[in-house]
């Protein structure tokens, strides 16, 4: 599916060969990124003509009016789409346990500092969830606040959006020690034009597992520019032990993945049969249609 992530995914940049790099992912995460590239597009506007062209497959000698007709006709059923929201319903319902922490019972009725509550905040990572297969769950604390009266706000991460991840053992414990987290942001450039541009946002545990924040971002030429590592401080102004996320959110249970290990959706044969289906149809349509045109005779 590679036509579908230079449709879906201009200006987005792969890296799976400079582990330098914030944006860097192993091989073996590639066709991780092509399932969650396909499952975003699956979910989107079904009748869109670019998304349609981008999964109907190519008949050989088909004539460009032939196919422009099939895209026209023909839109996929949205089999996958409504799994993952139905099932985001029915998980979206849920009481906090007698023991939850008292943090989050004060505070479930704003949960982002938006004005979300937690059932409408969590619609968005369980989306993720059945979507891709997994979501990053996390926290940020606002630095400008006074120590003391720092309050964390909910946040969540599709895992298109995550990179850099690295596991080390820390007496004998592997431990999730590194991730970057790319955002967008807005800019105007030398012209006055606004440009929108990549931040990874790198979260890191030095050598006594203490967790640094570096900002990298890019340049009007595509370069990445790294920030200045800060400490990152929780609540009480002491400095995190782990990293401000949590990563068993996914059906793996851990982003640490291998050649033999792969993070797709729990409905990932229900998208495949999806493209099929979307493809068979538009063929037998093609034919219906061809088979019912009168037929000169010819003496």
């Amino acid at each position: 599916m590679t036509q579908s992530v230079q449709t879906w995914n201009k200006g987005r940049s792969d890296n799976y060969g400079d582990p330098s790099k914030p944006n860097y992912r192993p091989e073996w995460w590639r066709q991780c990124v092509l399932h969650w590239d396909d499952a975003l597009a699956w979910t989107g506007n079904l009748r869109d003509l670019d998304f349609k062209d981008c999964y109907l497959t190519i008949v050989p000698g088909e004539l460009r009016e032939e196919r422009k007709a099939r895209l026209q006709a023909t839109s996929p059923e949205p089999f996958f789409k409504d799994a993952v929201k139905d099932h985001t319903s029915i998980f979206a319902q849920f009481e906090l346990a007698d023991d939850a922490p008292v943090s989050l019972e004060e505070n479930k009725d704003n949960v982002d500092l938006e004005g979300a509550d937690l059932w409408q905040w969590i619609q968005s990572p369980l989306k993720s969830f059945f979507r891709d297969g997994g979501v990053v769950l996390g926290c940020d604390i606002n630095r400008t606040v006074e120590p003391g009266q720092r309050r964390p706000r909910l946040l969540s991460i599709p895992l298109r959006d995550v990179y850099w991840v690295e596991y080390r053992d820390f007496d004998g414990v592997s431990v999730w020690s590194r991730v970057a987290i790319r955002r967008s942001i807005n800019i105007l450039d030398s012209n006055g034009q606004l440009q929108l541009r990549d931040q990874y946002w790198s979260y890191e545990l030095d050598e006594v597992q203490r967790c640094f924040l570096t900002v990298w971002t890019q340049d009007e030429h595509g370069k990445l520019i790294e920030g200045e590592a800060v400490p990152f401080v929780g609540s009480d102004g002491e400095t995190l032990s782990r990293l401000p996320f949590s990563d068993k959110l996914t059906v793996m249970g851990s982003l640490k993945l291998d050649v033999d290990a792969l993070i797709m959706s729990p409905f990932d044969d229900v998208l495949s049969l999806n493209i099929e289906h979307y493809n068979a149809r538009s063929e037998f349509d093609a034919v219906k249609r061809k088979t019912a045109l009168p037929t000169p005779v010819r003496y």
